[in-house]
């Protein structure tokens, strides 16, 4: 009986001490740093089968985020998705089932063709351009700026950019309007804008060719944070003529009072 009680304590023993080293492992395995959040590309091209010099094509450079937290990654690969498949669709003249990047590359080529078939003396070819060379990484956040230039027919070809911060905490949009004091960043924005076109302080802003409300400087549509400041870009149409272009601009961070942060 004794040599029973013994046996049963040694393999009781042994289980303990195993699943306790199991633990221990599953929770140094558990407690492993995470990579680094890294910002790579994937590259969509598709043209003309019988594409020589000057065809139809559309080419799309889509920022990807690698590593760090998985849902955080999801979240942030996710939106960037969303808002490129919505720059795209809006170019795209055909209904499609799948939701992908080569799927909407075959819709742009086959929007053209059907084009071509309703008004065969059309001359000219389509394109369209996606690209993030300037989204970047910051310390906590990912500034996505995107560049989209396209040509569908029509008196000029069309440049777009869109600009947004997301968290990589959570994967959430950040509004600068949250970090910074709007009152702030409009007096702040209006003199750089104002140094940018060479416009004094007493001269109006509509005087001046643009197209304000009631005149009065309001923040761009596309505002973000970058790594060396708020990154201000007013599109063509936004508060100017498509022939005077876009304006950019970045509010350096040592610029910023620090009544300014919330």
């Amino acid at each position: 009986m004794i040599k029973q009680i013994l046996f049963l304590l040694a393999v009781t023993g042994i289980a303990v001490v195993q699943v306790s080293c199991t633990s221990d492992q599953s929770s140094r395995s558990q407690s492993k740093p995470l990579e680094p959040y890294t910002l790579e590309r994937d590259t969509f091209y598709l043209a003309d089968e019988d594409c020589v010099n000057e065809c139809t094509y559309i080419s799309l450079d889509v920022p990807k985020l690698r590593g760090g937290d998985a849902q955080v990654r999801d979240e942030v690969n996710n939106y960037i998705d969303r808002l490129c498949y919505e720059l795209i669709m809006g170019e795209v003249n055909v209904e499609i089932d799948t939701m992908n990047y080569q799927a909407l590359c075959a819709s742009f080529i086959e929007g053209h063709d059907l084009f071509l078939m309703e008004f065969p003396d059309s001359e000219g070819y389509w394109y369209y351009k996606l690209n993030s060379v300037s989204t970047e990484l910051g310390k906590d956040f990912i500034a996505l700026i995107i560049t989209t230039d396209s040509y569908t027919g029509g008196a000029h070809p069309n440049q777009f950019v869109i600009a947004r911060t997301l968290s990589l905490k959570d994967g959430e949009e950040i509004r600068v309007e949250d970090i910074y004091d709007r009152d702030g960043l409009l007096s702040l924005g209006e003199r750089y804008f104002r140094n940018f076109h060479g416009i004094s302080d007493t001269t109006s802003l509509n005087d001046s060719g643009y197209m304000f409300p009631d005149g009065q400087f309001v923040l761009p549509e596309n505002l973000t944070l970058t790594k060396e400041g708020v990154f201000f870009f007013y599109n063509s149409y936004e508060v100017a003529s498509y022939a005077e272009g876009p304006t950019v601009f970045v509010l350096p961070y040592d610029s910023l009072d620090e009544k300014m942060s919330k």
